[in-house]
């Protein structure tokens, strides 16, 4: 991860989160994503002992930033399968099979919000 992009999460951590987290072991939490991976934000909220709206509104910074990038995924509510992903909000499907268990799913009540590490923080 860049020098510049470290820069970035430290300075939205000192904007959005204040003295509640430790800056070097998010810092340091950001540095061992692993490319492709998704970071959940109920993931980082428990790890990091903070409430969710501070998180997405966190994650939403870095992503106005350029640091992350959000998307939804879809999970099947009976067998939890991946389903698939949309890249904004009006692309989620209403309704979805799922390929595995073939439960008919709803799109929205199904759909999780993940965020990506950019490409540009590789950088």
């Amino acid at each position: 991860m860049s020098p510049t992009t470290l820069n970035i999460i430290e300075k939205t951590i000192h904007n959005k989160l204040g003295s509640r987290i430790s800056v070097s072991k998010c810092c340091k939490y950001f540095e061992t994503i692993e490319k492709d991976r998704s970071i959940s934000p109920i993931a980082f909220m428990n790890h990091f002992s903070i409430e969710l709206a501070e998180t997405i509104e966190f994650f939403v910074e870095l992503e106005r930033q350029g640091v992350m990038k959000s998307t939804y995924e879809f999970y099947c509510e009976k067998c939890h399968a991946f389903w698939g992903r949309a890249e904004v909000f009006n692309k989620i499907s209403i309704r979805f099979v799922c390929k595995s268990c073939h439960t008919e799913n709803a799109g929205v009540e199904n759909a999780r919000m993940v965020f990506w590490l950019s490409a540009q923080t590789e950088v």
